[in-house]
């Protein structure tokens, strides 16, 4: 009773605080062009003359004042938000460029962003980001975005031009491809600007390093369009042969807006083939793994619908049809979604959470589901609070509390958790405290949520910090506990472990990790040891790790090796190789080995030739695949083999897929 009231209590704070004052913000004019610019990197164009300048910036993890000079300009008119930056580099031989794929990897390359806050709500989820590498490779996050092509996504333009002191970038933003409120004239912004060669990140405004969306600029004085949108339809046509169960299929995606906060989307016949998913590792686990689910279907608007908890959406392998309905208004969002399949499978979910002024989110999720006659529901109610920030010290509480009822048990199960942490700072300690009750009969349907019938308390206790100087460039250590009895007070396991981790300017990095577990009748060791290395250049990296110990009643063994190479400027290869062993009398005795090899050609930056080699004990999988993704036009996919199967297949198949 003691630990309901206090989930109680917990949740009740999550909602409060409604109407509390936001901390005061700079203050950027908006101004609207009748003469938009040319996007071609060329800063001669009359707009930018008129358009709100940005020149301080501030180091991200040290408030100092950046150390080479960024200028943004920002604008808009009734059709686009442009952007333009000029970045001065005292080393401009030194400016990296090596991503060249519209939304590859840019890690390592040096880039600006420029992030929105259309509803000025500080909340992240609602946020909106653009990012363009010095080489003019784009990068965003929509709101409602998640699918590959790049028209149903919604496409934007962005030049940069590389100069004898720096390097310039201009973009524009259609407002029909943002979420937005048309009856405000405020929205929040930041500027960004990642520095390669010093590996920190610039900001304006100074964010004071802990700060977030509250200490935005707040972009005053818009006259926003109320834009129309036509709905979309994209369609595509699947050719197999050989083994492929599909030899023809057809299918069509409908996507309306009916205003900048309401998106409706129904998918009919979609086709996952050809997506290819994340390989789980072979070291040993007591509970399934959580692995990413990379298709277009589910990643879309997924920020709107139930965690995987509740709703785990690789435990549907295919679906006939799937409809969304995506909703923001004011301080809430809505999310329903419904799937469904001729292999007896529908399910139907819906989220509503409410934005608590940019300190937290409540929110309520439910799913029921039938698989094959087997019928489940759950739901949860969940929040988070921040209590207390002021400079970096900042106060965080989490509740959570839900329920389940599944056709094969005849009890309801029940969940209730509570956590804390407070962070200080750099070279400060983060505290971290949670405590967790979930009864033996709490089985989500199609949640992936491997533990019940279980108390636990546990806590973490980490310090972290950012240096300037020195060959250092980040460190982290942190010492855990978990502490776990069944509900009638048995033990379940006890776990202890130690972590620390050295990242150098170099772009080489150092970890090492400890772990006592006792979860009877065993009690399991470790030692972990890693090395990585090549983190500032695309595609050269690598690593190696080893691990030893004692798992599961038998001794243990592991390591893992991985290497990139950059051949040429288009051609890159990969290949990582992952062993474990236990050895008997563990019930789980094993040895068994994993290598993953992949390679990739880029013809241009819209057509690619890739391929996988995955092989997993006596198991082997390759396949090949061309894909043309265009900026407008047709998408083409060519799959030789099949990119998820355990062995290799005797398959062709082509796509064909166009917004029509």
């Amino acid at each position: 009773m003691y630990c309901r009231l206090v989930v109680v209590i917990a949740i009740s704070c999550l909602f409060a605080a409604l109407n509390a004052e936001c901390a005061d913000r700079q203050i950027i004019s908006a101004v609207e062009t009748t003469t938009p610019p040319i996007i071609d990197a060329d800063l001669s164009d009359q707009c930018w003359t008129a358009a709100s300048s940005i020149k301080d910036f501030y180091i991200s993890d040290s408030s100092d004042k950046a150390s080479e000079q960024t200028t943004a300009w920002i604008c808009y008119d009734q059709s686009n938000v442009y952007v333009a930056f000029s970045c001065k580099d005292s080393q401009p031989n030194k400016i990296k460029n090596e991503q060249k794929k519209r939304r590859g990897s840019i890690g390592n390359d040096d880039r600006v962003q420029i992030i929105i806050d259309t509803f000025n709500c500080q909340n992240w989820d609602r946020i909106q980001w653009f990012l363009v590498s010095a080489g003019g490779t784009q990068k965003e996050k929509l709101q409602a975005g998640g699918a590959g092509k790049i028209e149903w996504r919604g496409d934007w333009q962005a030049k940069s031009k590389i100069l004898s002191d720096g390097y310039i970038v201009e973009m524009a933003i259609p407002f029909s491809i943002l979420q937005y409120d048309s009856k405000s004239n405020k929205m929040g912004l930041c500027f960004r600007r990642m520095h390669s060669r010093t590996s920190k990140w610039w900001d304006s405004p100074n964010l004071n390093n802990n700060g977030g969306p509250e200490k935005y600029y707040l972009w005053d004085g818009l006259t926003l369009p109320a834009i129309k949108r036509k709905p979309l339809f994209m369609g595509y046509t699947l050719l197999g042969t050989g083994d492929n169960n599909d030899q023809f299929k057809i299918g069509l995606d409908i996507k309306n807006s009916f205003s900048p906060k309401f998106t409706g989307l129904l998918s009919i016949n979609p086709d996952f083939s050809n997506v290819e998913q994340q390989v789980e590792n072979v070291s040993h686990s007591y509970n399934e793994r959580h692995l990413s689910d990379n298709r277009p279907f589910f990643q879309e608007g997924m920020s709107y619908f139930p965690s995987s908890d509740i709703f785990y959406t690789r435990r549907i392998n295919r679906i006939d049809y799937g409809a969304k309905l995506l909703f923001r208004t004011g301080s809430y969002d809505l999310g329903v979604m419904r799937v469904d399949s001729s292999d007896g499978i529908d399910c139907n979910m819906f989220k509503i959470s409410r934005d608590l002024n940019g300190k937290g989110k409540a929110a309520i999720s439910a799913v029921q589901s039938n698989i094959n006659n087997f019928n489940g529901f759950a739901a949860q109610l969940s929040g988070d609070y921040q209590l207390y920030k002021k400079d970096k010290k900042i106060l965080s509480i989490y509740g959570n509390t839900g329920t389940s009822k599944t056709s094969n048990l005849s009890r309801t199960g029940m969940r209730y958790e509570i956590a804390s942490s407070y962070s200080g700072g750099p070279k400060r300690p983060e505290i971290s405290l949670y405590y967790a009750n979930i009864d033996k009969n709490y089985q989500p349907h199609i949640g992936l949520f491997p533990e019940n019938n279980i108390k636990t308390v546990g806590g973490n206790l980490s310090m972290f910090d950012n240096t300037t100087k020195g060959k250092i460039d980040f460190w982290r250590t942190s010492i855990g506990i978990n502490l776990s009895n069944h509900q009638d007070g048995t033990l379940y396991h006890n776990d202890y472990s130690y972590n620390a981790y050295i990242g150098n300017k170099n772009g080489t990095g150092i970890a090492f990790g400890y772990n006592y577990s006792h979860r009877p009748p065993y009690k399991d060791n470790g030692i972990y040891l890693g090395y990585s290395w090549g983190g500032k250049t695309l595609f050269k990296g690598g690593n190696f790790s080893i691990n030893k110990g004692n798992t599961a009643g038998g001794k243990s063994f592991g390591w893992a090796a991985g290497q990139g190479w950059n051949i040429t400027d288009k051609l890159n290869i990969g290949a990582g190789y992952e062993y474990s062993r236990i050895d008997k009398p563990s019930p789980s005795a094993h040895s068994i080995g994993l290598l993953v090899a992949n390679a990739a050609y880029d013809i241009d930056d819209e057509r690619t030739v890739s391929g996988r080699l995955v092989k997993r004990g006596s198991d082997l999988n390759v396949y090949f695949a061309y894909g043309q993704r265009s900026r407008k036009g047709m998408d083409i996919y060519l799959t030789v083999g099949d990119p998820n199967s355990n062995e290799t297949k005797n398959t062709i198949s082509v796509k064909l897929l166009r917004v029509l």
